[in-house]
């Protein structure tokens, strides 16, 4: 392969940017990955921040699910709670009809976000 600039010279590799095969008076290493010299130089550093901060991107994800799962499972414990105790205090269904289903939507919420979480720590290892 040839420099997609000189056509008399051998490529020394390809921009990670436009994939353009380049000689070496034509590219320039910006750390992980060449790129076109004046170019292509911005879009491929910003590529490879990308790359860096999705690195710890499943790590966050994971710690998110386990927060959220507890944050449902607390509130769908305090809904049932008080939909239970609101029957049992005034023997009438009143709010309870909220809290109870409410509580137990909570409660489902809360499973789903922690078997996910575990999920995704089986996918980090």
């Amino acid at each position: 392969m040839n420099c997609y600039h000189h056509h008399d010279r051998p490529a020394v590799g390809i921009c990670k940017s436009c994939n353009k095969g380049l000689c070496s008076e034509c590219s320039v290493d910006v750390g992980n990955g060449l790129a076109c010299k004046n170019s292509c130089e911005a879009e491929v550093k910003a590529l490879n921040d990308v790359l860096e901060k999705s690195k710890t991107a499943y790590q966050k994800t994971g710690k998110a699910y386990k927060r959220n799962a507890l944050i449902h499972g607390l509130m769908g414990v305090a809904f049932l709670l008080w939909g239970i105790l609101q029957v049992a205090a005034t023997g009438e269904a009143g709010l309870a009809v909220l809290f109870v289903p409410f509580g137990l939507i909570s409660l489902i919420a809360s499973f789903f976000n922690f078997r996910n979480a575990r999920q995704i720590a089986r996918v980090e290892k």
